[in-house]
């Protein structure tokens, strides 16, 4: 059995150092642990003929773990698999409602998601519910993000909060911006009908 191990999203990244179990079905035990190399690989020889279960028991700090694999080891062969590793990501759904009525959700506004640094990652519109999820984000590489409204309604204002958010693994965190409904005022003046000199 030959086994590699790699980075879900970028298969020319090798993972080393990971640990699996390997259980045998026949025997119904585990019957050897086993760790990648620095090349991501694993070579085990002489397995008898028969169907096995590879258990991912550890691997490096930001990457989930892969799901047990079934495998079934045939004669005067070598089986090869390939083990991915996605890693931990978070994401963040944008609520976008009125300031004085949560129950009315503002479709049609835009956002910028961007990093530490303000670069803009990607832009986002809210749906007919008033809602946008972005996309899901490596931990290891961006344990905050910030969001920041850069176009509403005409019968709002623009809300010029920017707000901070820290992505939780695996998780979908929810932000709402509340927008300002832009606003009027009336000034009645009473006059007599016949001189309107006359309040």
């Amino acid at each position: 059995l030959k086994v590699y191990k790699v980075d879900k999203d970028n298969h020319k990244i090798l993972l080393g150092n990971v640990t699996f179990d390997l259980f045998s079905n026949e025997f119904d035990r585990i019957i050897g642990t086993y760790t990648t190399d620095v090349n991501g690989e694993i070579f085990i020889e002489n397995l008898r003929v028969g169907n096995y279960r590879l258990i991912e028991r550890n691997t490096g700090k930001w990457y989930n773990l892969a799901q047990d694999l079934e495998i079934t080891i045939a004669g005067n062969d070598t089986t090869e698999i390939t083990v991915e590793n996605e890693l931990r990501k978070g994401q963040i759904r944008v609520i976008k409602v009125d300031a004085d009525n949560n129950e009315i959700k503002l479709s049609g506004v835009e956002f910028e998601v961007l990093d530490e640094n303000d670069n803009v990652l990607e832009k986002l519109v809210t749906d007919s519910n008033g809602e946008v999820l972005t996309n899901r984000y490596a931990i290891r590489d961006f344990s905050k993000l910030k969001l920041r409204e850069v176009k509403t309604l005409d019968t709002y204002e623009l809300s010029t909060e920017v707000k901070t958010i820290e992505l939780k693994e695996n998780e979908i965190t929810n932000v709402t911006f509340e927008n300002e409904k832009k606003k009027g005022q009336i000034r009645v003046i009473k006059v007599d009908m016949d001189n309107n000199e006359i309040r």
